[in-house]
């Protein structure tokens, strides 16, 4: 029996798969926030991971506006290797008055700006930097618009390329100074044969209540009184404390209602401004005698 052999003849017609594209997509821009800035200057340095960490007596972090670091999120074939270039690789963030702030340097979060996407083409690009900040830099706000980002992909014959522009920015405040000249004086009181509070007004005025409250028997009663320094037009937000504590011979005693003689929150009239913070001390009848002591802190922050 003969048995012809079947030829068969199939069309093969491969399916190439398209390359991915490489891209970059920022998701935010870097901002140092607000920096406080002693006339010497000062550097400081944002992580990648956002942390702002101050490198000079002269300069630090304040809170507002809050500072991020770059984000990036980067696209391209999956598990290629990709090199990362950054230009101006020290750009110059311009300001108030010509002034300038120097970026010394870049963190980024991948070691050497090389990296690898993975199985899905994907990676992450967080990124930091270091300011240097020169002595007498005016304050105001700083920019630089315009630093790009390249991405270098390697292709079966040549890199591809990606690039993307981002955003650096830093606000800059003078140091705000407050000094205490004098501290808060209650004078030496007797006791009622209530508990009662015994008030030191801001403009030294003072008083006793209820009518069988202490007694004011010598001394002299007064305010604290404190400089707050700073160029004229700064905002600033004064904290005064809720409460404290005397401590003495006796069982501790509580001074509340802490008041100044100055807004809490406002601008500066000029460089610098005498205020004083007054109080109220609560007394109870039968308080052993002797001498009591405390500190309270006030505090200045930017508005």
């Amino acid at each position: 029996m003969f048995i012809r052999p079947i030829l068969l003849s199939l069309a093969l017609s491969p399916i190439l798969a398209q390359a991915q594209d490489p891209a970059i997509r920022l998701v935010q821009d870097m901002h140092f926030g607000g920096l406080q800035v002693a006339d010497r200057g000062g550097m400081i340095t944002l992580t990648h991971e956002g942390v702002r960490i101050a490198l000079s007596p002269g300069l630090s972090p304040i809170l507002r506006p809050t500072s991020q670091e770059a984000r990036f999120q980067l696209s391209g074939p999956p598990r290629a290797r990709f090199l990362l270039r950054l230009d101006p690789a020290k750009p110059l963030l311009a300001g108030p008055r010509g002034g300038q702030i120097h970026v010394e340097s870049f963190f980024p979060s991948f070691p050497s700006l090389e990296g690898t996407f993975d199985t899905q083409g994907q990676a992450e690009l967080r990124l930091g930097a270091k300011l240097d900040i020169q002595a007498g830099t005016p304050e105001g706000p700083y920019a630089f618009e315009q630093v790009i980002l390249e991405m270098r992909v390697q292709g079966d014959r040549e890199p591809r390329v990606a690039r993307q522009s981002f955003g650096i920015r830093a606000y800059l405040r003078p140091v705000l100074k407050l000094s205490n000249g004098s501290p808060l004086d209650f004078g030496s009181l007797l006791p009622g044969s209530t508990e009662g509070t015994f008030s030191v007004a801001p403009d030294g005025s003072h008083r006793s209540t209820p009518g069988g409250g202490p007694r004011l028997v010598r001394g002299n009663p007064r305010p604290a009184a404190f400089l707050l320094s700073g160029p004229p037009g700064s905002g600033y937000n004064l904290q005064l404390p809720t409460r404290m504590l005397l401590t003495g011979p006796g069982a501790p005693l509580e001074v509340r209602e802490f008041v100044c003689d100055l807004p809490v929150q406002g601008a500066l009239p000029a460089g610098t401004v005498p205020f004083r913070v007054g109080a109220s001390l609560v007394v109870p009848p039968g308080q052993a005698s002797g001498l009591y002591r405390g500190l309270f802190k006030v505090s200045v922050c930017y508005q």
